[in-house]
C-alpha cells in the first residue's frame, strides 16, 4: 500500500501560471514607460542624459561659487575661457564642465549675486543664480 505525502516539494501548475502572469504584467509596465507613451514629443534617453548632465554641472558649479563667496565675501568678478576665476589674489579656482558644455557667467550688485548659464552642443540652456536651483531657459 502506498502512502501519499501531503507536503510535496516543487511548484504546482497554478503557482507557475501566477508567476508567469506577474512577470508579463511587470514587463508590459516597463516597456510602456520606455516607449515614450506620452502625447507630447517623446524625449530620448540621450536628451534626458544631457539634461541631467547640465543640471549636475550647474549644481556643482553653484556649490563652488558659494564656497568662493564664503572665503572672499563676494562672488568672482568673471571667468576666463577655461572657466577659471579672474582674480589677482590667490583664491583662483576653475569650474569643471562635462565635455560639450559651455558656461556663461555674470556677476552684479558689487559681486554679491551671480548668474551662471550652461549650454550644451544642441543649444539646450539651463540657468542657476545664487538663490535658485537650475531651471531650463527657453531657446
Amino acid at each position: 500500500m502506498r502512502i501519499q505525502n501531503r507536503f510535496q516539494s516543487g511548484f504546482g501548475i497554478i503557482e507557475l501560471l501566477v508567476i508567469v502572469v506577474i512577470i508579463a504584467v511587470l514587463s508590459l509596465i516597463t516597456l510602456s514607460s520606455y516607449s515614450g507613451s506620452n502625447k507630447q514629443k517623446p524625449a530620448t534617453v540621450k536628451q534626458h542624459a544631457l539634461t541631467a548632465l547640465l543640471q549636475s554641472d550647474l549644481s556643482n558649479a553653484s556649490d563652488s561659487l558659494k564656497l568662493f563667496f564664503v572665503d572672499n565675501n563676494r562672488y568672482p568678478v568673471s571667468l576666463d575661457s577655461q572657466n577659471c576665476t579672474v582674480s589677482s589674489d590667490k583664491s583662483q579656482f576653475c569650474l569643471k564642465t562635462s565635455q560639450g558644455i559651455k558656461f556663461v557667467y555674470s556677476s552684479s550688485d558689487l559681486y554679491q549675486t551671480y548668474t551662471l548659464t550652461a549650454i550644451d552642443t544642441v543649444g539646450t540652456k539651463y540657468r542657476v543664480t545664487n538663490n535658485s536651483e537650475p531651471v531650463q531657459v527657453a531657446k
